[in-house]
């Protein structure tokens, strides 16, 4: 299914900005709150997974981004890169590489610091490469290969 149909056949319920990448947050963090504001500011769909667990698929498919603050990332990581969903998640997770845009390699956006400043900056790295289609689609064709 293309990402765009995907999108059109969300729940009334998420209100997805025009033209704006949907970030799922599959999160257990107390982080996620401090997150909210910063990302309120961005040009983006912030959709809680916690909130929609019934639509999981759909959301999948329709999701550019999935932003994974939890204990146990493994269960989101490998469902993300599947469906063409680039992960943001801690740099420990296994499995997940770091975007570098000037080797285009990488599989997801990593963060360090698990304050929400360093989360942010990785939620930031993410949207500036989705604005460039081409790089975009590399990102995820290499992230199928996780899978």
């Amino acid at each position: 299914m293309n990402k765009q149909k995907a999108k059109a056949d969300l729940p009334k319920s998420i209100r997805a900005k025009a033209n704006s990448p949907i970030l799922l947050v599959a999160s257990d963090s107390r982080i996620l709150p401090e997150l909210l504001d910063g990302l309120s500011t961005l040009n983006l769909t912030v959709v809680p997974l916690r909130e929609n667990m019934d639509t999981y698929e759909k959301l999948l498919w329709a999701s550019d981004m999935m932003l994974v603050l939890s204990e146990n990332p493994d269960k989101y990581l490998h469902d993300a890169w599947r469906n063409g969903v680039i992960p943001v998640v801690a740099s420990d997770a296994e499995g997940a590489e770091n975007y570098n845009p000037v080797k285009e390699t990488g599989n997801s956006f990593t963060f360090n610091n698990d304050d929400h400043w360093g989360i942010f900056a990785a939620i930031v790295r993410a949207l500036e490469t989705y604005r460039f289609p081409h790089d975009w689609a590399h990102l995820i064709a290499q992230a199928r290969e996780e899978v």
